[in-house]
């Protein structure tokens, strides 16, 4: 956790998109009947809650800084025990093309089917790559 906490958020707390194998294994290290309570120490991981984007999470607390662990369901078979945090300071909104109207597409090498469209290239842009880490929990 050192190196997920070098570059040290703003807000305190990094988010941890997890799948549901890699929550799991947090959840059995947390237990105390799990790993780490029958070695002797402990993990501490927080009540389910609901922040105000809608995300049901978990606080996984580390001496480094809090994770907030967010189930995702699209990360499932393959990438089910797969945990990515990610800092919100080095994440952006990504515009590769201005949104825009097109009509009458059947004419155009466009076509899908849809006679007018709205069309718009963008996404998550990430800066700073070495502030976010994909976590393969085997």
């Amino acid at each position: 956790m050192e190196k997920v906490f070098q570059y040290v958020p703003e807000a305190g707390v990094k988010r941890a998109f997890c799948g549901a194998g890699a929550l799991s294994y947090w959840s059995k290290m947390a237990g105390s009947s799990g790993m780490a309570g029958n070695s002797g120490w402990t993990v501490n991981l927080g009540d389910m809650k609901r922040d105000a984007l809608g995300f049901n999470y978990r606080v996984l607390e580390t001496p480094h800084g809090a994770l907030q662990l967010i189930p995702t369901p699209a990360l499932r078979q393959t990438y089910n025990k797969t945990m990515l945090v990610v800092s919100d300071e080095n994440l952006f909104h990504a515009q590769y093309r201005a949104p825009k109207f097109q009509a009458n597409i059947l004419t155009d090498d466009a076509y899908d089917g849809v006679k007018d469209q709205y069309f718009s290239d963008e996404g998550i842009g990430v800066s700073l790559i070495e502030s976010h880490k994909l976590f393969e929990i085997s």
